[in-house]
């Protein structure tokens, strides 16, 4: 846990309602800026009426800065395709000093990698002090470094980099409206969340937050690189990535037509539940060859620290007895370290479409951590998502092969797998669900370690499978942002684990067995895992959900 830092609440997650009364559309500007780079614009959104709402994952409404290079104003350079991070300077307000200022580290770290954000990122940077001469010099010498960053033949993309005069919470519209009214929230001894034996935490300075796609407040949250280092400025370019998924995923939803059947949609602070639902019948689901999950999970809270806090498992099963004690995993995905606002992901879950079949009544295990954590209060939202898509193959029988377990020697001591695939089968895969945890002491296992899974069928192996990347290293993670990893947590995020990223699906990985394989006839599976290459396993656990599965 990183030292807490401040940041706001997030009411309801979801994008702007445009048939709502109190709002109005209005052109976008600069609409042939999407065009030009195949993004989407979304017509700006006016709210009228009613007291403006600053809480995370309201609509942001219109605000103007006084720059170093002059005037800018949203509703006037509004593309409806960017997003709008805001990174402030606060001067030391620590009534006794002590250590390096937290605002200063922020403001004087690297600028590496700052500029590889995404050119539909927009970029303020604000300050909180009252002299504006000050402000006016703090502005020309970030600039100055910014051109000092450059290798040669680079210029600097002025167009996006905005070195803003007026004092932070000056700023005309809702920009100076927002920032006042989270530091009155901050500073309001209500604000605090018990933490239990550990005290109280104050909500988090704003050295972050942005406008995503979809117009809403975000909170940025912590810039720091790992847990206990120096923030940096530039961590803040992996927010233009991560707003870019979540307009992505919200628009890929809109248009696919896909048939939705809501398991979750609740604000609630239960971690274990489980949900029975009806399906469509038999015959509607025949016609569809693909299921996806719809996971949406927002922390509404304004202070960061009364969201969830750790790196947990979280899974959709399907129960396959009245008692749902017989389960099934269908999809998996890792929580974040505290973050306020939405993460949401739509990813493959077909491996469970023969279990669905029948349609009518089934049940579900949602697991969003264990039963024992501290409960927090988070919008939940998942659903499952039947639809007709290329290949025309559907899945028609999926077999539990194997499953993982503690990574120790016993870890090794399992049967083969037997299965015949049918006369009729098109393809056969092994699909597995797989990620690491636990950390040992000298080499992390099984989240930090290289653990390999070794697997044969008919005496053939096929390809090893271990942790592509860089294990460990300090942005692994925080590469994935655009595939929806949550940038700011308040943890170890960054860094780069075995098999999963905080914040992200456990994404299936798929081994083609067609080849290995004769339909009609029985074959065999068998399956071990090493240290390295072949080291004995020696500690941690691995979540192993292993099918066989077969396609016609």
């Amino acid at each position: 846990m990183s030292a807490p830092d401040i940041d706001m609440s997030a009411s309801d997650m979801n994008p702007p309602d445009m048939s709502s009364p109190d709002m109005s559309p209005q052109e976008a500007p600069r609409a042939s800026f999407c065009v030009e780079r195949g993004l989407t614009s979304r017509e700006r959104v006016v709210v009228e009426g009613e007291e403006p709402s600053y809480h995370f994952g309201e609509v942001a409404g219109d605000f103007a800065v006084q720059t170093t290079r002059g005037a800018w104003r949203l509703s006037e350079q509004w593309s409806g395709c960017e997003s709008y991070v805001f990174l402030v300077y606060f001067p030391d307000l620590r009534a006794t000093p002590s250590g390096p200022w937290v605002g200063d580290q922020v403001w004087e770290s690297d600028l590496v990698g700052f500029l590889e954000a995404p050119e539909n990122t927009h970029f303020f940077f604000l300050s909180f002090e009252e002299e504006a001469q000050a402000r006016q010099d703090r502005m020309r010498e970030l600039n100055n470094r910014f051109v000092r960053s450059l290798n040669p033949g680079e210029s600097l993309p002025q167009e996006r980099l905005h070195f803003v005069t007026d004092r932070a919470t000056e700023v005309e519209g809702s920009v100076g409206a927002f920032l006042s009214d989270y530091l009155e929230f901050m500073f309001n001894p209500e604000s605090l969340v018990d933490l239990g034996e550990r005290g109280s935490a104050q909500a988090p300075l704003p050295f972050a937050f942005g406008i995503d796609r979809l117009q809403r407040w975000d909170a940025g949250g912590s810039l720091d690189e790992v847990v206990g280092g120096v923030p940096r400025l530039s961590m803040a370019a992996y927010l233009g990535p991560f707003y870019n998924h979540i307009a992505e995923v919200y628009e890929r939803v809109a248009r696919d037509g896909a048939l939705e059947v809501p398991l979750v949609s609740e604000r609630t602070s239960e971690r274990v539940m489980i949900k029975t639902v009806t399906l469509p019948s038999a015959e509607e689901l025949e016609a569809l060859n693909t299921l996806e999950l719809d996971v949406s999970v927002t922390c509404p809270h304004r202070n960061v620290f009364a969201c969830s806090e750790w790196d947990r498992i979280a899974r959709v099963s399907h129960c396959a007895d009245e008692a749902c004690e017989e389960r099934r995993e269908l999809g998996r995905w890792i929580t974040p370290y505290w973050r306020r606002g939405e993460r949401r992901w739509v990813w493959d879950a077909s491996v469970a479409r023969p279990w669905l079949s029948e349609g009518g009544e089934q049940s579900f295990y949602i697991e969003l951590g264990p039963s024992w954590e501290r409960a927090t209060e988070r919008d939940v939202s998942i659903k499952l998502r039947f639809k007709e898509a290329e290949p025309a193959l559907r899945v028609t029988e999926s077999l539990y092969a194997f499953g993982g377990g503690v990574f120790e020697a016993s870890y090794n001591e399992r049967e083969p797998f037997l299965f015949t695939p049918p006369e009729s089968v098109r393809r056969v895969e092994l699909v597995l669900l797989l990620s690491g945890h636990g950390q040992t002491t000298f080499d992390g296992c099984a989240e930090w370690c290289d653990h390999r899974h070794h697997l044969s069928v008919n005496g053939q192996p096929l390809p090893v499978i271990k942790h592509e990347g860089n294990l460990g290293s300090k942005a692994g993670c925080a590469a994935y942002a655009a595939q929806g990893v949550s940038p700011g947590q308040y943890g170890n995020w960054a860094p780069e684990r075995a098999f999963w990223c905080p914040g992200l699906p456990v994404e299936p990985i798929r081994v083609d067995l067609t080849a290995h394989v004769t339909p009609g006839q029985e074959s065999q599976l068998t399956y071990h895992a090493t240290l390295g290459e072949e080291g004995a396993p020696r500690g941690g656990d691995v979540a192993l959900s292993a099918y066989v599965v077969f396609y016609e």
